[in-house]
């Protein structure tokens, strides 16, 4: 096996021969063997659950963010004293569920959303080798370990944190996605797909233009017709996938 690393920030499936890497790439050490940060190799029905169950808790973690985003947005610029006293105290609630959530995806050795490994190389039931990153979810990992607010300024820093935490998560999503239909688990109609849209759906209704939130949502429409174009909706299947990934590719020519 070829030594892999993240490619940090990129969603993108890259397929090479009979393995699909998912947010890594090949080095250029050519190790045989063994994997950088780590790598935990999984069978076919291990692979699937570690997956399933990471994109459920992602889903949960952005979700319970974007609700803390829209409570911050109501809050106004000049926050008064008790405003900021029940934000404080709904931050702090949200970074142990969050952590929670994080933690709780472990299936066996495995946890896409800890960095306890650089990632998961699935062995799929039809050849196909699927390389996974993973991504820390953890209140720490997505900025939020002080988060607190009092006032104005620390409303402003706050809202800041809280916007780059849901785009963290929200990629983490895309990525667990894209994963589970490659390792051949549930389809997109899942509860946590449901959960995913529903959280979108609402995150939009106070997007601006020519905002990083606008650019987000525009990637996640490409993701929509991404992920349609790689079969996801109608097989998982890992091999319909790898047919079908010049088409995915088109769409961010």
């Amino acid at each position: 096996m070829s030594t892999v690393t993240a490619l940090s920030g990129s969603n993108l499936p890259i397929s090479i021969g009979n393995t699909l890497n998912i947010g890594v790439r090949p080095s250029a050490s050519g190790s045989t063997g063994t994997t950088a940060y780590g790598t935990t190799a999984l069978t076919a029905q291990q692979g699937a659950s570690a997956v399933s169950k990471a994109l459920t808790n992602a889903t949960s973690i952005f979700t319970a963010l974007t609700t803390l985003q829209n409570q911050i947005q109501q809050a106004g610029a000049s926050p008064d004293k008790a405003t900021a006293a029940a934000l404080t105290a709904n931050i702090g609630k949200l970074k142990t569920q969050i952590d929670q959530l994080a933690a709780g995806a472990k299936v066996g050795n495995a946890n896409l959303l800890a960095n306890t490994q650089g990632s998961v190389s699935v062995a799929t039931t039809s050849g196909v080798r699927v390389n996974i990153a993973t991504q820390a979810l953890d209140s720490t990992s997505l900025g939020l370990g002080s988060l607190s607010v009092t006032d104005a300024a620390s409303l402003r820093a706050a809202a800041g944190k809280v916007a780059r935490a849901v785009g963290q998560s929200q990629l983490a999503v895309y990525r667990l996605q894209t994963a589970d239909g490659a390792v051949g688990t549930a389809p997109a109609a899942s509860a946590a797909a449901t959960a995913y849209g529903t959280a979108i759906g609402n995150q939009v209704a106070g997007t601006s233009a020519n905002t990083a939130s606008a650019a987000v949502e525009k990637a996640l429409t490409n993701q929509d017709t991404a992920l349609n174009a790689t079969g996801y909706s109608n097989s998982g299947s890992a091999t319909n996938n790898l047919a079908q990934l010049q088409s995915f590719f088109s769409l961010f020519a």
